[in-house]
């Protein structure tokens, strides 16, 4: 009787150990990110502009990816404003990216 609590203890901890791995497996996979989380753009007088805005991958992918830039509404801007303290201003809808 004692051999058998000790085995069901065992059996019991082992499934427990190794059901709880579950919740890592989305670290491992790659990931998009922006070397910077703000880019500060100023622009000038001029009619047209060009930004090199780069985007990383976290590790190194079997196939070819793909990435679209999508930006936030004026809803967006405002709260990220009152959330950081920050005065930022909604991209102008007439401008092409």
């Amino acid at each position: 009787m004692k051999n058998l609590l000790k085995y069901m203890a065992f059996g019991f901890l082992s499934v427990v150990a190794v059901g709880c791995n579950d919740s890592q497996s989305d670290l491992l996979e790659p990931k998009v990110y922006f070397e910077s989380e703000s880019f500060r753009l100023e622009v000038k007088s001029e009619k047209s502009m060009t930004y090199d805005l780069k985007a990383r991958v976290s590790s190194a992918v079997g196939s070819e990816t793909s990435l679209t830039y999508a930006f936030g509404n004026e809803e967006d801007v405002n709260a990220y404003n009152q959330k950081h303290g920050t005065e930022y201003v909604l991209f102008n809808k007439i401008w092409s990216l």
